[in-house]
C-alpha cells in the first residue's frame, strides 16, 4: 500500500545584515534522516534562511507544507509570527513547530501562540525527532549537516556558513543563555567529523566560515582545526571569524589567532577579547568572577603586531559611571586599543531573565519595539543606577568612544572626563543624546524606538553623531584611522 510522505519545511531566517546558510534547520534535518522511519515517512523541503522570505517560491513551498518548524531568536520572531500564521491560513491543521533562544524554558505561557502547536527549549534535534517520530529512542551526537549534503544547494549560494565543533560552555553568565540552554557540559564533534565538514565547506568557496564554540582554543585540537583551514582554503578573499574564544585563555588561543590574521583577508590585524567590564561587583553580579581577566589578558604578549580591542556591556547591573569610567580608562593603562560597547539586552533563558533574579538586584525592565515589530527587553533602573546614574554612564561611553576610540584625543584621563560632562564642546549637540536618554529609559512597560532614538542606542549603539558636528564646525579630524571605528561611524 503507497502512501504519501508529509512535507516538512524548516527555517532559519537571518537577520536583516547579512544571509547566513540556516546552520540550526540544517543540523535537525541532518540528525532526524538517520531515524528510518522518519526517512520513510517524511520529506524535508529545503529550508528558508533569507530575511527577504516573502517570495512566490516560498508561499507555494508553505501551501504544499504539512509540518512547519522555525527557529526564533529576538531578531526574527515577528517574522516567524507572519510565517506561522499565513501557514495555518494555507492549512488549518498544519503542525507549527517554534524552537531557539527565544522560546522560554520559564514562563512559556506568557509566550504561547494560538498558531504554534509545539515548542522546543534547548538542543532541539532529540526534542523534534520525538515529535515526528514518537517511538524514537536515538543515541544523541552532534549532527554533520555539510556532509550529509543537506544544504548543498544554499551554500553554492555565496553565502556565509557556520560551523561548531563542539557544542556547550562550562560558564553561566548572568546575560547569556549559551551555558544554560546548550546545557553547560561541552561535547565534541569528532575528529574525523570536524575534518571532513571543514574540507566540504571550503570546497564549495564560502565568503566567510565562522566557528560557533562558546570557547574556541579550549582544546589544541582547535589549532590544528585552524592549520586545516589555512592549508586548504579555497579563495584568497575568505573570511574566518569565531563566536567566541577561550573564556579563561588558553595556550592555544595565541597562536590561533597570529594564524588567523596572517592568513585571512581581515582589514586589520585586530584581536577581540570579550570583558564585558573590569569592575569586581558587577563581575560576581553577573556570575563571570569566575573567569580571570589577568589570565585572558596575558595572551596579548604572545600576539604579533595586533591593535587590542574589547567587548564591553552597558549598563551591567552593579555599575556605576564611576566604576564604568574605571572600566573605560583601564583601556589607556593596559595600552588596549579600542574598546566596543554593546547595550545590554535582557534574552530569553538568561539568569538574567529570571524573576529571582530580577528581585535580587531590583531590577526593571521595558520593552524596546522596533519599527519592523521585533523587540527585545532592557534595563531602566536597579540597584546600582537610576535614571540619573544611567545617563551618566552613557555619556561617558560616549565621551570615551568620541575622543579615545575614534583617535580624536589618545591623552584623555577621568579628570578630562569630567570637565566634559560639566561643559560638553557645543558642536557635539549633547542635549540630543541626553534628550533620547530620557525618552528611551524612562520608567514605563514598553517604548517604541524610531528616527533618533533607533540610530542612537540600536544601530550606533550609544553613540550620537558628535564626529558628523565634529567635522561639519572644521575640527581636524583627517587623522581618524578608518579601521579603527565603529562600523555604525559614517562621517558624510
Amino acid at each position: 500500500m503507497s502512501f504519501v510522505k508529509r512535507k516538512v519545511f524548516l527555517g532559519t531566517i537571518s537577520s536583516v545584515y547579512e544571509d547566513w546558510a540556516p546552520y540550526a534547520v540544517g543540523c535537525l534535518i541532518s540528525h532526524c534522516l538517520k531515524n528510518e522511519f522518519i526517512k520513510k515517512h517524511y520529506e524535508f523541503l529545503e529550508p528558508e534562511y533569507r530575511h527577504k522570505w516573502d517570495t512566490e517560491e516560498f508561499n507555494l513551498k508553505l501551501k504544499q507544507t504539512d509540518i512547519l518548524g522555525l527557529t526564533c531568536y529576538v531578531w526574527n520572531q515577528v517574522a516567524n509570527d507572519k510565517i506561522a500564521k499565513r501557514f495555518k491560513e494555507y492549512n488549518r491543521n498544519g503542525i507549527v513547530i517554534f524552537g531557539g533562544p527565544n522560546v522560554p524554558e520559564d514562563n512559556l505561557e506568557d509566550y504561547k501562540r494560538s498558531f504554534v502547536d509545539h515548542y522546543i527549549t534547548g538542543p532541539g534535534e532529540l526534542q523534534f525527532e520525538k515529535i515526528l517520530d514518537p517511538s524514537a529512542n536515538t543515541e544523541y551526537v552532534i549532527p554533520t549537516p555539510y556532509t550529509d549534503g543537506i544544504l548543498d544547494t544554499i551554500i553554492k549560494n555565496n553565502v556565509s556558513v557556520a560551523y561548531e565543533t563542539n557544542r556547550g560552555c562550562p560558564y553561566r553568565c548572568a546575560f547569556c543563555d549559551w551555558g544554560g540552554v546548550s546545557r553547560s557540559k561541552i561535547k565534541k564533534v569528532n575528529d574525523n567529523d570536524v575534518y571532513e565538514n571543514i574540507d566540504y565547506i571550503l570546497k564549495h568557496k564560502v565568503k566567510r566560515l565562522e566557528i560557533l564554540d562558546a570557547n574556541y582554543g579550549i582544546f589544541e585540537r582547535d589549532l590544528n582545526f585552524i592549520k586545516h583551514i589555512v592549508d586548504n582554503k579555497q579563495r584568497d578573499d575568505m573570511l574566518l571569524t569565531f563566536a567566541g574564544f577561550a573564556k579563561n585563555g588558553s595556550k592555544w588561543t595565541a597562536p590561533i589567532m597570529n594564524l588567523v590574521m596572517d592568513n585571512f583577508n581581515d582589514k586589520k590585524r585586530n584581536i577581540k577579547i570579550s570583558l564585558q567590564t573590569f569592575t569586581p561587583e558587577v563581575l560576581a553580579a553577573i556570575d563571570r568572577d569566575n573567569i580571570k581577566t589577568e589570565k585572558l589578558l596575558s595572551i596579548l604578549d604572545d600576539l604579533e603586531n595586533v591593535d587590542i580591542n574589547t567587548e564591553l556591556i552597558i549598563g551591567l547591573p552593579g555599575e556605576t559611571a564611576s566604576t564604568w569610567a574605571d572600566t573605560l580608562f583601564k583601556h589607556k593603562e593596559l595600552n588596549i586599543d579600542f574598546a566596543r560597547g554593546y547595550p545590554l539586552y535582557i534574552l530569553p533563558n538568561t539568569p538574567m531573565a529570571k524573576k529571582e533574579y530580577q528581585d535580587k538586584y531590583d531590577i526593571k525592565t521595558k520593552k524596546m519595539i522596533l519599527p519592523d515589530g521585533e523587540m527585545f527587553e532592557m534595563i531602566y533602573q536597579c540597584y546600582s543606577y537610576d535614571l540619573e546614574e544611567l545617563k551618566k554612564i552613557y555619556l561617558t561611553w560616549l565621551y570615551f568612544n568620541t575622543f579615545y576610540n575614534f583617535g580624536l584625543d589618545k591623552t584623555i584621563t577621568r579628570e578630562s572626563l569630567d570637565e566634559f560632562l560639566e561643559s560638553p564642546p557645543s558642536v557635539m549637540k549633547i542635549h540630543e543624546v541626553i534628550e533620547s536618554l530620557e525618552r528611551i529609559f524612562k520608567p514605563e512597560p514598553e517604548f517604541y524606538l524610531k528616527d533618533y532614538d533607533l540610530h542612537y542606542l540600536h544601530y550606533q549603539l550609544g553613540r550620537g553623531n558628535e564626529l558628523v558636528y565634529f567635522k561639519s564646525a572644521g575640527y581636524p579630524i583627517n587623522n581618524l584611522d578608518k579601521e579603527l571605528r565603529s562600523p555604525f561611524a559614517v562621517i558624510t
